[in-house]
């Protein structure tokens, strides 16, 4: 250790009592890098670092939950779409084409194009909100087909069986025979309620449209009167939801019109 020269013009000091420079000093000159504490964040910035990523994510969960909603909406959307696209196009152009499966019979009663009827006018396959027979043209040549449809649970079915022969004018016979009926289409899903029927019929102007409604009028078909015969239109109310908790619910509603009574006589080469 050295000591100061008190009577010199120099003045040395002790090396170990020199100041040392401050870490978050800057050179004089300006010029050399500045020097940093390495100690962290300060309590005031750490709070405000917390307080901007709070707002973040609460900005960001409501975005992100519409968005899945959204999807899945549009999906579900679409799913139900193809579920009902068949019954827009197969199903109306089977309804409109509607012919009766055989001539008047001898005593005069109709043949009608809805439901099954035996000879003595008694309906042995109704017509119902949700199921019903009928008889129209595809273009075969051994006669018209056999459409049923059917709703089991939440699944409704249509079922096409194709004439196998003996329809009356074509092959000498006095009642056309069908095959075995085969799935046409399945639409699965279905939502429909009491309140919301998927098959309603207009006869004359009156509407029917519950299953105690179709089984008191199209109970029987006589010479005199044959409501069956006398269906003017056929209103198709299909209701589907493939995942009834995300929406986009669809519906296929349509009214299929009957040009006239004599569009649905029958006729040999109608098939």
């Amino acid at each position: 250790m050295t000591r100061s020269d008190q009577s010199g013009p120099h003045r040395f000091r002790s090396s170990a009592s020199a100041p040392k420079p401050s870490r978050l000093a800057r050179p004089r000159n300006g010029t050399g890098p500045r020097i940093f504490a390495e100690h962290g964040y300060s309590l005031v910035e750490m709070s405000i670092a917390l307080l901007l990523f709070s707002l973040l994510i609460g900005m960001v969960i409501p975005i992100t939950n519409t968005l899945f909603r959204t999807t899945a909406y549009v999906s579900n959307s679409y799913a139900n779409e193809n579920q009902l696209l068949p019954i827009s196009t197969t199903f109306q152009n089977l309804i409109r084409s509607v012919v009766s499966p055989a001539p008047n019979l001898g005593s005069g009663q109709p043949v009608p194009a809805y439901g099954i009827y035996s000879t003595s006018g008694t309906a042995t396959t109704g017509l119902s909100s949700s199921s019903m027979t009928f008889f129209t043209n595809i273009g075969d040549p051994n006669g018209p087909a056999e459409v049923s449809t059917s709703l089991v649970g939440s699944v409704f079915t249509i079922n096409v069986a194709r004439a196998t022969g003996n329809c009356p004018g074509l092959t000498g016979g006095t009642k056309c025979t069908w095959g075995s009926p085969r799935p046409l289409v399945r639409v699965s899903n279905v939502v429909n309620t009491s309140s919301t029927p998927i098959l309603v019929y207009v006869v004359g102007g009156t509407t029917y449209a519950t299953d105690a409604q179709d089984a008191a009028e199209f109970a029987t078909c006589t010479a005199s009167s044959c409501p069956a015969a006398n269906i003017g239109s056929v209103k198709v109310d299909l209701e589907v939801n493939v995942s009834p908790t995300q929406g986009g619910q669809a519906q296929e509603e349509t009214v299929v019109y009957q040009l006239s009574a004599l569009s649905q006589t029958y006729q040999p080469e109608v098939g």
